[in-house]
């Protein structure tokens, strides 16, 4: 009994034994299980720091892209091969009658270009097949169109870009351009033509004079005088030429635009009072100066005001409005602050055809003018490194517009850069 009381001892010590070892074996791998779920942890943790910094710099590079992109002033639009619009700028709105009034962001998803931007899928379908770039009017701006398609790495077509940007200043300055090549080749034929004719008419003029003195042709004194007349008045149409021709040198100076836009108002405010015209005048409420040599200027402002006013004979409304913009610059088309001053007249108008001619010398539809008003206004606006244009306007007159650099200002660069639209509505009636 004593002998099988001592074997079930022994057996529950040994059994106790194993039961402890067991025991810390299972702590030996809690612990090494626990070190392993930590190191887990931990790398779990570097990792999550590791994809929030990717997701950082991802929504950083979006955020900066997007930036980019809404701080264009070309219109991108991009759709898919079904030619639904996936992405817009706001720059694009501007494009699309049907946007303009739309709330960023909304109105434009999912539906097609065709349907946003009728008049640009229009021109799209009556240009060239392959036509990568092209330049069309529409709404009456000049604008140009660039079409890319957007590719996967697989080269497989995911759908078209669509870049759209206003060229209608650009398209003035290059019409301004051309006009100052044409003067300045006509000029240095002028000079020799009028070189040439001056000394035959100095010969007629001559003996014309010696007929007047002959006491015994009466009737030839006559015919004498009408040649001397007639050759002093091609003498002074060649004068009138040259004078346009040789364009003296601006003297440059800081110049307050609206103030000198108020001496000229002054100054024709007598015959605008007696042709019984209504005269409104609205400036901007900024207040720039330009750079420019004051009596040329003056001489322009002054010439398209008679020049309005001679449009309206039985009276009607003048309006003298100034509003700042900006005008694209140099190769990299630096945005330049500046101020377009626009004579809107009710007259009679311009016929479409004319339009181009006007600034040509000696083209005139008036009666005993050599037509050398507005050939002299676009010189002096181009040595300013202004835009001289003109266009039909909604009453059937004439809106000639003038762009004009202002003076380096920050208050006016910041505004410009905060306020796109550039339109500001408080003004100034006179």
């Amino acid at each position: 009994m004593t002998e099988h009381i001592a074997d079930n001892a022994l057996l529950l010590q040994k059994s106790f034994e194993e039961f402890t070892q067991a025991t810390m074996r299972l702590q030996d791998a809690y612990d090494n299980l626990e070190k392993k779920f930590q190191q887990i942890d931990l790398e779990l943790e570097k990792k999550n720091q590791q994809l929030k910094k990717a997701l950082a710099e991802k929504e950083d590079i979006s955020s900066y892209l997007t930036s980019i992109l809404e701080s264009l002033t070309t219109g991108v639009v991009v759709t898919d091969e079904k030619g639904c619009i996936t992405l817009i700028n706001e720059s694009a709105y501007g494009f699309s009658p049907y946007l303009m009034g739309e709330a960023k962001n909304t109105g434009w998803r999912s539906r097609h270009f065709s349907e946003l931007f009728s008049d640009v899928a229009d021109f799209e379908k009556r240009s060239k097949p392959n036509a990568h770039m092209s330049r069309c009017r529409i709404q009456g701006k000049a604008i140009e169109i660039s079409t890319s398609s957007m590719r996967t790495s697989d080269t497989n077509k995911r759908g078209i870009i669509y870049l759209l940007r206003d060229v209608t200043r650009l398209e003035k300055l290059e019409e301004m351009a051309k006009r100052s090549e044409k003067f300045a080749a006509m000029g240095e034929l002028a000079a020799n033509i009028a070189h040439e004719i001056r000394n035959p008419l100095g010969s007629i003029e001559l003996y014309a004079s010696l007929l007047m003195k002959d006491p015994a042709g009466g009737r030839n004194r006559n015919r004498a005088y009408e040649i001397i007349k007639s050759v002093k008045n091609v003498n002074n149409k060649i004068s009138n030429l040259l004078i346009f021709t040789n364009r003296p040198q601006p003297v440059f100076k800081k110049i307050k635009l609206h103030d000198l836009l108020d001496e000229v108002v002054a100054f024709v405010k007598p015959i605008i009072e007696n042709e019984n015209i209504i005269l409104n005048v609205c400036y901007v409420q900024l207040d720039p100066d330009v750079e420019g040599d004051k009596e040329m200027l003056k001489q322009v402002f002054l010439n398209l005001i008679l020049n309005a006013l001679q449009a309206m004979p039985n009276g009607g409304r003048l309006t003298i409005e100034t509003k700042m913009t900006t005008q694209c610059g140099g190769e990299w088309e630096k945005v330049l602050p500046s101020i377009e001053i626009l004579f809107d007249d009710m007259g009679t108008g311009i016929p479409t055809e004319t339009l181009p001619r006007i600034f040509d010398p000696f083209f005139t539809t008036k009666e005993g003018s050599f037509g050398l008003g507005l050939a002299i206004a676009h010189n002096i606006i181009d040595m300013h490194g202004g835009i001289v244009s003109a266009e039909q306007n909604s009453h059937g007159g004439t809106a000639m517009s003038i762009a004009l650099p202002v003076a380096p200002c920050e208050k006016i660069e910041k505004t410009l850069i905060n306020n796109k639209e550039n339109d500001p509505e408080n003004g100034n009636d006179a």
